[in-house]
């Protein structure tokens, strides 16, 4: 721009060529006294363009300075131009080199020198002569003062190119410097090639609304203002957001230069003691991001002017790059970190499977719940953990249909040989040419829910032949209660006392139990619910158990079972809730009666150990199977061989343990089929 502006100050034409001596610039006034264009002489050889025509001597003493790089002065060649007439000129230029000494071409003026030839040829007078003389001298001095002036514009570039070459020396190879360190190091060269006194940078918000100043580099002496510059409105500089949104930069030379439509920023700079101002625009694929500023606050810009800014603009998109690449590289890093993190400790195993030769590419740690290392599985046969090979072709076979499966169940070995259940979701990966590849998979362990799954549908069984049982149990002595009930109102008059006795006695027994028989619903329910409430007392539990026995005696005799006990001399009393233990003898008592045949013997034991007193509840029934003897506690659990011969709810021995691990006592039973059971509490021991 300031090379235009000198040229077109000149009569003299000035142009540039680079180090093979072809011609990069030529002035207005060139092309128009050689009649041509600048297309006639862009890209194209001076020692062609100029010379042609010329002796071979002017030839080669011209190949000779430029071989030399060399200043030559005053060169006079001929040329030829396009309407047939020859101009004389006279040339001058001086060599230019790069800041680390390169040859970068030439640097000239050319003047036209034939009306001043034609001249010399017909001058007669030497007055004339001498003051022709005089006006070239004049004219070639103010053409070296001009090339002065363009000379030290080209300096100024060249100094600024060298900067911006070390500016992207330190982005690109930041030496394990902190980005952030690397940056604000830019910023000062910046600033202190520009004469500065702040060199900043600015970020908008994601939606655009606000900025923040995130990095600042200050000259001595002037004061930080970054921790000030936080999300601030783009609003408060409306004409300088129009400028960044067109791509436009913005220089404030003085603050006076400001147009009317400015105010806003005015208003904001005047306070800040900011007399000029330079922001650049930075920006993503024609998205604006953010602008690089330059402040002058001692004094105006004079370092720099507009003919810089585009280079000054590489600058601010070197340093928008580079923080956009770490950025971009930190949002990576924190990405591997993520998945990293989330595939080492992911509990469902991760797997990848070579199509090919079923073997396998890739597993998670989380593979170690199944006894097997990361390592020792790394390009194995997947067989290893899916031994079913024909459940695996069926597998292949299943996910090439569809490309996709979701919760496919497969039994899983684990490297003791056990078996877990596993659900599979499954993708199949193909390659350029469409042919599956690799299968990527998920499989999670749901071995504990199908057992769960199990259980449920067992407690489903149990609880419908819990309801067909109770049921049938509610039945039952209620038909006895309203037979006898009926038949004593109906033929009341025709009964002797003992018949009447009798039937009462049957009502009395059948109401009894329909009584036991809610009483354990009711404490089941309370149970479950959490509302039951223990009134825990010391007494002596031959009382409880005595009563217990006088309860059940009359069962006893019906089936002719003798009903024994057995206590230690030493009175010893439980800490207990006694309604709680009348319960759970009676139902144990209930128990040993219902499954022992007639003509055999229950017995109930009381014995004093040293912190719990133990009653054992003996009898000689049909005994319990091993395979049973832990599941006969669950609720409404009733033996495979009971379920069809003897009535009951399986709701006893369930309340028996609740009422008992509530006000810490405990149960245990010993039994072997066809020889008996044994059932022993351990009770609290009163510390009276």
């Amino acid at each position: 721009m300031l090379c235009h502006a000198v040229s077109e100050l000149l009569y003299d034409w000035i142009w540039e060529v680079d180090a093979e001596f072809r011609f990069t610039s030529i002035s207005d006034t060139g092309t128009e006294s050689l009649d041509s264009t600048h297309a006639d002489f862009i890209g194209q050889s001076a020692m062609e363009v100029m010379l042609h025509g010329e002796p071979e001597r002017i030839t080669s003493f011209m190949t000779g300075i430029v071989a030399a790089r060399q200043s030559f002065l005053n060169l006079e060649h001929r040329k030829r131009c396009k309407d047939g007439s020859i101009k004389v000129f006279l040339s001058s230029g001086m060599p230019k080199f790069g800041p680390d000494g390169s040859f970068l071409g030439y640097i000239g003026v050319t003047r036209d020198s034939t009306a001043e030839k034609r001249a010399d040829e017909v001058l007669v007078h030497p007055e004339e002569l001498f003051r022709s003389l005089k006006t070239s001298n004049r004219q070639l001095r103010a053409s070296e003062q001009q090339l002065q002036v363009l000379n030290t514009s080209l300096l100024v570039r060249q100094k600024l190119q060298h900067v911006l070459s070390k500016v992207s020396l330190a982005l690109m190879n930041p030496d394990s410097e902190d980005i952030d360190e690397t940056v604000e190091r830019v910023l000062d060269m910046l600033g202190v090639f520009a004469g500065a006194d702040r060199c900043y940078i600015f970020f908008f918000s994601d939606d655009g609304c606000s900025m923040s100043c995130t990095h600042e580099w200050c000259a001595e002496g002037i004061d930080e203002q970054k921790l000030l510059l936080q999300d601030i409105s783009v609003d408060i500089v409306p004409w300088w957001m129009e400028h960044h949104r067109n791509m436009e930069p913005v220089f404030i030379r003085s603050l006076s230069d400001l147009p009317p439509e400015a105010v806003n920023e005015k208003a904001i700079l005047e306070p800040q003691g900011i007399r000029s101002l330079l922001a650049l625009p930075m920006a993503d694929r024609q998205q604006l991001k953010g602008f690089l500023g330059l402040d002058w606050v001692r004094n105006e810009v004079s370092a720099i002017c507009e003919e810089h800014i585009p280079l000054l603009q590489l600058g601010g998109d070197l340093l928008f790059h580079a923080l956009h690449r770490e950025l971009a590289n930190q949002t990576i890093k924190d990405r591997e970190t993520k998945y990293r993190l989330m595939f080492e400790n992911m509990q469902d195993v991760y797997l990848e499977i070579n199509i090919a030769d079923s073997t396998i590419l890739e597993i998670s740690p989380s593979i170690q719940e199944y006894g097997y290392t990361r390592k020792e599985l790394l390009g194995r046969p997947v067989a290893l953990l899916y031994s079913d090979l024909m459940q695996i072709k069926r597998l292949y076979k299943a996910l090439a249909q569809q490309d996709t499966l979701q919760d496919y169940e497969l039994e899983m070995h684990k490297k003791d040989g056990s078996l877990s259940t596993v659900s599979l979701a499954m993708a199949l990966q193909r390659d350029q040419e469409g042919k599956p590849c690799k299968i990527i998979c998920t499989a999670r362990d749901i071995s504990a829910r199908k057992q769960y799954e199990r259980y449920m549908e067992e407690n489903v069984r149990l609880k419908n032949d819990f309801i067909s049982n109770v049921s049938h149990e509610l039945r039952t002595p209620l038909f006895s209660i309203l037979g006898f009930s009926n038949h004593l109102v109906k033929h009341n008059d025709r009964l002797d006392n003992a018949t009447r006795y009798e039937f009462a006695s049957i009502i009395k027994e059948e109401s009894l139990r329909l009584s036991n028989l809610i009483e354990d619903l009711l404490t089941i329910s309370r149970i479950d619910s959490g509302k039951t409430n223990y009134n825990t007392e010391d007494f002596d539990p031959r009382e409880v158990i005595s009563a217990s026995l006088k309860i059940m005696q009359k069962q006893a005799d019906d089936k002719r079972i003798r009903l024994e006990h057995n206590y230690p001399k030493e009175r010893r009393f439980v800490r207990f809730d006694r309604g709680s233990l009348q319960q759970v003898l009676t139902n144990l008592l209930s128990n040993a009666l219902k499954f022992t045949a007639s003509d055999g013997h229950v017995q109930v034991r009381l014995e004093n150990a040293e912190d719990v007193i133990r009653i054992d509840v003996e009898d000689t029934g049909i005994g319990i199977q091993e395979s049973e003897i832990e599941k006969i506690f669950e609720k409404f659990y009733r033996g495979n061989q009971l379920r069809t011969t003897i009535p009951g709810t399986g709701l006893g021995l369930a309340i028996i343990k609740e009422l008992l691990f509530a006000q810490g006592g405990a149960i245990s039973v010993k039994s072997e089929p066809g020889c008996g059971s044994t059932f022993t509490l351990e009770l609290p021991a009163s510390q009276h």
